[in-house]
């Protein structure tokens, strides 16, 4: 009976740890996520500071004037940045776009006289000379 409650104890024990250890790694994946969207929008700002530099004018200009470039497919212009957002446009491939902003993986873009967000996959990645 003694070895029965120490092996019960033991699996318990066990599963205590195994539990510990999930939350553990579920904590730390959220956090790296959460860094890594902050990392790509500093990235993208330098990009557009960069561009401004390039271009002479100040970074408001240019997210007001827009960096262009072109969108890789047929693309779905939404009206916020995120997979939720209702489509409010369908940009045709290789149609050129105004990049005005990036926020969590969508670009901030102006197709003539229409704004929305872009997801990042469908901007032909920007080249500065």
């Amino acid at each position: 009976m003694k070895h029965l409650f120490i092996n019960y104890s033991c699996f318990l024990l066990m599963q205590n740890v195994k539990t510990s250890v999930k939350m553990m790694l579920w904590k730390r994946k959220v956090e790296l996520e959460a860094k890594t969207i902050l990392l790509k929008d500093s990235i993208a700002y330098i990009v557009l500071s960069i561009a401004s530099i390039k271009l002479g004018r100040s970074i408001d200009v240019v997210k007001q004037g827009g960096i262009n470039t072109y969108c890789t497919d047929l693309a779905k212009l939404k009206d916020q940045p995120n997979p939720l957002g209702t489509q409010i446009f369908e940009v045709k491939t290789r149609r050129q776009i105004s990049v005005l902003d990036y926020i969590d993986g969508y670009f901030g873009v102006k197709v003539d006289t229409i704004f929305g967000y872009m997801n990042e996959l469908w901007v032909e990645k920007i080249v500065l000379l």
